[in-house]
């Protein structure tokens, strides 16, 4: 009856492990910049539905700053933990539906992307400054 050497199953055993290692810090880094664009996308379906809410409840909505450097948001627009929305200027959301236009960057860490607003509808469009 033949079997498998000790040394056989121990060189197995080793080069499974180098596999792993090698494979186990690209899953997570893969893992972190698939939850960064679930979370961006549902941001920007939010920011895309502002303008129809607007119409849908009557009233108005800003997206830009105060003066004190923080963001005004509308109180239903869910934001992620470690996300930040910055606005160059107020995007402003009418009754009837449109907006004003403008830039936004979406932050997290140290991933950074600036979005397209533009007027009348403000579906986010992704910006490329030149």
């Amino acid at each position: 009856m033949r079997g498998y050497t000790l040394l056989e199953l121990l060189v197995v055993l080793l080069l499974l492990s180098l596999v792993a290692g090698l494979i186990m810090p690209r899953l997570s880094t893969l893992y972190e910049s698939a939850v960064r664009s679930f979370q961006q996308e549902d941001l920007l379906q939010q920011i895309a539905g502002l303008g129809y809410k607007a119409y849908q409840q009557g009233k108005s909505y800003r997206l830009g700053l105060l003066e004190d450097g923080q963001v005004t948001l509308d109180p239903s627009l869910t934001i992620p933990e470690g996300w930040t929305i910055n606005a160059e200027t107020p995007i402003d959301y009418y009754p009837n539906g449109v907006c004003t236009g403008g830039v936004i960057s979406l932050q997290q860490a140290f991933f950074t992307q600036q979005w397209l607003l533009e007027a009348p509808l403000c579906q986010p469009v992704l910006y490329e400054a030149g």
